[in-house]
């Protein structure tokens, strides 16, 4: 393994070092590259300028030919003046050899008079309207229309060679055209005279070509042209313009031009390729580096979630990230290289924030309320210090800050949250010595009512008593419920009735400028669910109701009967058959976006400090506990309705069934009774006596297990308080199983049921009954109990 690992570690050495010079070896040769273009470069300039100052010469030349010929139009009468044309005529071409002929031409396009006759014999006579070549009528028609100067193209001389040949208008006195002046060039003379030097002719290869694409003339020392090497080609004009001048380097000019250096830079690149091979590697390497640690470093100030930030000296803002940005809603080309004062809404603040800066050299955590570009505010933590160049002067400041809106949002919520757990536990625990005292009061009124015959007047004030007991232990589940600590205790029930019961109670929740009215089905199907869950449910959704129509309106409760086939498809329901609790308002109504999320735990509308967002949450965990469903139905400006489906239960109300019930009968078997509360105690022992039972009892866990373990098989039933001192009742039960097994429990507690739980889960087969509880409520489960046991 150490071996191959060697191995692989040379062969990498030896792959970048064959790299590096492989880049060296690219440089040189792109530099090389380079060189031959600008040397390219710098013929095909100089071309240039050679091939514009010939183009000069030979248009300065034609110009100097054109203006002898042009002399020759001022005599008046040709045919009178024939001594002097040709004395003119032949001066002109002893200076201008280039001149092949120089013609006088009559009105009729007939050349009449040729100059030098000799070697032109054929052109004297000939009408150049009958021309083969068109471009000679053509310049002649011209001349005569606008007195010239006009040319031919390239045309085939009499004697032999190419040329070409231009016409001047001959006028008299009176105006009158009275013939043509020709001149004939022979194109080679005339190109030559122009170029004199002959270096010209080594160093370039010269064209000169027509408008129709002719070879007018050329100097071509290389057949073919050199490689890479643009020619020059410019506009001349010869009398008229059209044709080109093409100008290009020769090879053997160009071989003369080269440096020497230029062979040996491609051999000088593979040796400092090879020698700087692990030096560049080195560099490279150190480059590399460098580059990932930017790359890193703007990887994490790119991706950090919280904001950073710095500004210079002048307190603009040089960096931001994307997370700083997205605080305070800015893009980035809006704010980059601008003073932070131009923050409006901030302005004050960040510059309070920049002077204890300067005055302390750093802000550490520090919450700090902003506002967003929309006028949002935002609180964040801000982190920051100064930044100071090598002698100690203010450079600038570099930070960071967290968006913590969110989080003080739901520190707010949890505090909210305490605050009502906290009052839960008040609650429960008033409920708990509540119900105590109206147990020990609604039993003695029982026991008491037993004892009078049913003709005594004091049965009317015992009755009160009793009545009055029941309206406070209702009292006692208000409070439970709107802690959110009852205990949950489903039974059958027609909801109509709780809606009746809960009248009163809901127009002092909604207040008088909201209409409430009830619209409850005569019929309304049975439901199984906890009755002060119910209550709770109705309650948060009033209270909401209310928040919604803070001007008035109306809020309506009706209940229906309704089969899963008479609801919207996709609802989601079940089938069968369900109760239906509507409640709608008249309010503001909801947008859908808001509609999705009403459900959710700590969400709310409503101003801070207001709600906890915990009600409509509350709402649809009760309803699904009781295996129901909640639809909402709400528009911006046209109220809300929430409908509650409950399983319809083909029972019998419990309240109902009691009604046809008739008195329990008692029993003469052996009973232990439980309970730390002594008025408690001595009430349930004396009810439960005057049925016939036998009853001992015990204050605490601990003395009624001593007691059990005494009495042995003769106890046939256990009635047990939950939560006592120094042993409670789960504890208890649980030791007393394991010398009775099949003991029957009846569990009594005045405690919510979380508070319960916290003592100990209570044994499945256990019964609860929660006090404040009626004699009739205690014997039923009582006998019930004793009666599975047999």
């Amino acid at each position: 393994m150490k071996l191959d690992a060697e191995w692989t570690f040379r062969l990498r050495r030896l792959l970048l070092a064959l790299v590096a010079a492989g880049f060296v070896q690219l440089v040189v040769q792109s530099y090389n590259f380079i060189l031959v273009q600008h040397r390219r470069e710098s013929h095909a300039m100089a071309t240039r300028i050679t091939a514009e100052q010939v183009v000069l010469r030979i248009e300065e030349g034609v110009r100097t030919r054109l203006e002898g010929l042009r002399l020759l139009t001022t005599l008046d009468d040709q045919a009178a003046d024939t001594a002097i044309f040709r004395l003119r005529a032949e001066g002109l071409i002893s200076q201008f050899p280039d001149f092949q002929a120089v013609n006088w031409i009559d009105a009729h396009g007939i050349i009449r008079l040729v100059v030098p006759l000799r070697g032109n014999e054929g052109a004297l006579g000939r009408s150049l309207a009958q021309h083969p070549d068109p471009g000679v009528p053509l310049a002649l028609s011209r001349a005569i229309e606008d007195g010239g100067p006009h040319r031919t193209g390239i045309i085939t001389l009499l004697q032999g060679g190419r040329g070409f040949a231009c016409y001047y208008r001959n006028t008299n006195a009176a105006g009158r055209t009275v013939g043509v002046v020709n001149g004939v060039f022979r194109v080679e003379r005339l190109l030559d005279a122009c170029l004199p030097e002959d270096n010209l002719r080594r160093r370039y290869n010269i064209s000169l070509i027509t408008d129709t694409r002719q070879v007018a003339y050329e100097v071509h020392r290389d057949r073919v042209l050199p490689e890479g090497i643009r020619p020059a080609q410019l506009p001349v004009t010869i009398i008229d313009p059209g044709w080109t001048f093409q100008m290009v380097p020769t090879r053997a000019y160009l071989q003369a031009l080269a440096s020497p250096f230029e062979d040996l830079l491609p051999w000088l690149g593979h040796l400092f390729s090879l020698l700087t091979a692990l030096l560049t590697w080195y560099l490279f390497t150190l480059r590399r580096k460098g580059r990932r640690g930017e790359a890193r470093y703007r990887e994490l100030f790119q991706s950090s979630l919280d904001g950073v930030f710095i500004l210079d000296r002048h307190s603009k803002l040089v960096e931001a990230n994307p997370a700083a940005l997205a605080i305070f809603g800015y893009q980035r080309a809006e704010v980059l290289f601008q003073p932070i004062s131009r923050l409006g809404q901030n302005r004050d603040k960040l510059l309070q924030l920049e002077e204890v800066l300067r005055a302390e050299g750093a802000i550490r955590r520090r919450e700090v309320n902003f506002f967003n570009r929309h006028g949002r505010e935002i609180c964040c933590l801000l982190s920051a210090t100064v930044r100071r160049n090598e002698s100690g002067g203010f450079e600038g400041v570099m930070g960071i800050l967290s968006d913590i809106t969110e989080h003080q949002q739901t520190r707010e919520q949890l505090r909210q949250a305490q605050k009502m757990e906290a009052i839960g536990h008040l609650a429960g625990g008033v409920a708990h010595d509540f119900n105590n005292l109206l147990t020990v009061i609604s039993g003695n009124c029982e026991l008491a009512m037993m004892q009078l015959g049913e003709d005594n007047p004091a049965r009317i004030e015992l009755r009160e008593i009793r009545t009055t007991s029941g309206r406070a232990a209702n009292l006692t589940r208000q409070l439970l419920a709107f802690s959110r600590k009852q205990v949950i205790q489903p039974r059958l029930l027609n909801a109509n009735d709780t809606l009746h019961d809960m009248d009163r109670m809901l127009r002092r929740i909604i207040g008088e400028t909201i209409e409430l009215g009830c619209e409850l089905h005569p019929a309304a199907w049975t439901v199984r669910v906890d009755p002060a869950q119910l209550e709770q449910v109705i309650v948060n959704l009033a209270v909401n109701a209310r928040d919604a129509m803070e001007k008035g309106g109306r809020l309506t409760i009706r209940t229906c009967n309704e089969t899963a086939e008479d609801l919207d498809p996709g609802s989601g329901v079940s089938p069968g058959d369900y109760l239906v609790i509507e409640i709608s308002d008249t309010g503001c109504g909801m947008p859908p976006d808001v509609v999705e999320h009403i459900f959710e735990p700590f969400f709310t509308t409503k101003p801070e400090g207001v709600g906890t967002g915990l009600g409509l949450a509350t709402v649809y965990g009760i309803i699904h506990q009781s295996e129901g469903h909640v639809q909402v139905r709400s528009a911006l400006g046209e109220g809300t309705t929430f409908r509650i489906l409950l399983p319809r239960q083909h029972s019998v109300p419990v309240e109902e069934r009691e009604k046809c019930q008739r008195e329990i009968p008692g029993g003469s078997e052996t009973l232990l009774v439980v309970e730390d509360e002594p008025a408690v105690r001595r009430m349930t022992v004396d009810s439960l006596k005057r049925q016939g039972y036998t009853v001992h009892e015990a204050g605490n866990g601990r003395m009624a297990l001593e007691l059990a373990r005494r009495l042995g098989a003769e106890i046939n039933l256990v009635v047990s308080d939950v939560v006592m001192p120094e042993m409670g009742g789960v504890e208890f039960v649980s030791q007393l199983r394991q010398l009775r097994p099949d003991m029957p429990v009846l569990f009594l507690s005045g405690y919510s049921e979380e508070a319960i739980r916290r003592h100990g889960e209570l044994q499945a087969d256990a019964r609860l009954l929660q006090k404040p509880f009626d004699l009739h409520e205690l014997h039923s489960h009582v006998r019930e109990l004793l009666h599975k046991a047999v």
